[in-house]
């Protein structure tokens, strides 16, 4: 029972505390409502899943046999992250300056984070990697490693879910080309960020 208080410990703070999927999340309720933010939940949660099955069931052959793909994994997340930072800083300045519709809400580059490339771009994120390795490796042995399938989807949806209704408490303000323009380059700032945070657990992944 200790352990598994410890392992609901452990994933709710992963998951509650800022990073590229939170931000995702908000962003997606922000701009386009619960059930955009729904289908990015789901997509972090099933790329998750995936990756810890992958991890658990091939972790020891995978470390030994492809090191390179660790160091690289930090290095490609960044880039995917800085780019979708800057898009959107500038994509979001551009289109409320001027004037056209879209100005208050737009699309920005987080468009693209459809749930498929959100699934997917947990297998670059190595915050979710240093995790699924920790549980992987048997830091919980106590518990059935399968068993926690079931428990991270609960954790993790009620801890994204949290994002996702900050995010619609902000879209009420986004109807201002001004609040517009703030919170993309907030959001936008935040991924660069995160993207240059990222290379410092390559390290903790080899």
């Amino acid at each position: 029972m200790n352990a598994l208080v410890d392992i609901i410990g452990v994933l709710t703070v992963t998951a509650i505390t800022p990073g590229p999927n939170n931000l995702i999340v908000m962003d997606a309720a922000a701009r386009r409502g619960a059930r955009a933010a729904a289908m990015a939940i789901a997509g972090v949660i099933v790329g998750s899943v995936i990756l810890y099955a992958f991890v658990a069931l091939a972790w020891d052959e995978m470390s030994a046999r492809v090191p390179l793909l660790l160091e690289v994994a930090p290095v490609l997340a960044a880039a995917y992250l800085a780019w979708l930072g800057v898009s959107l800083f500038r994509a979001r300045i551009e289109a409320a300056e001027s004037g056209t519709p879209d100005a208050s809400r737009g699309s920005g580059a987080l468009r693209f984070a459809s749930p498929v490339g959100i699934a997917a771009f947990q297998f670059l994120n190595p915050k979710a990697w240093g995790l699924m390795a920790a549980l992987a490796a048997g830091a919980y042995a106590r518990i059935d490693e399968w068993l926690l399938v079931p428990v991270m989807i609960g954790v993790f949806a009620t801890c994204l879910t949290v994002w996702a209704v900050g995010g619609v408490a902000l879209s009420r303000h986004l109807n201002e080309a001004r609040a517009a323009r703030r919170f993309n380059r907030v959001m936008g700032a935040s991924l660069v960020v995160f993207a240059l945070s990222l290379v410092d657990f390559t390290a903790m992944l080899t």
